[in-house]
């Protein structure tokens, strides 16, 4: 979550799944409760790090989940961080947002 004051508040929720379509692969969704642009997402576990732009025109309305990507070797245990920067559509404002994941 990101704040600077009550007015720009942002929230992303961050969920991991099998693929119902992939043997092996762990999907992962998220959500956001405004509307944005300019999405920018880096996902860091271990050394690995993978950076996902241009997915504007991917986005669901704010408050659904939207597909982000999947991966495989995916473990119990392993410590995520998905760090999210864009711009609020309402206010012009840009953000920057970090959550922190262990997968269960």
């Amino acid at each position: 979550m990101a704040i600077w004051k009550t007015e720009h508040k942002i929230n992303f929720d961050v969920i991991h799944c099998d693929s119902c379509e992939f043997e092996r692969v762990t999907e992962f969704w998220f959500k956001i409760d405004k509307e944005v642009k300019d999405l920018k997402i880096i996902i860091n576990v271990e050394e690995f790090i993978d950076e996902i732009s241009e997915i504007d025109k991917m986005l669901n309305k704010k408050n659904e989940w939207n597909f982000l990507v999947g991966y495989e070797n995916v473990n119990q245990n392993q410590k995520w961080k998905f760090t999210f920067t864009g711009i609020l559509k309402k206010t012009s404002k840009p953000f920057h947002s970090i959550i922190d994941y262990k997968i269960y």
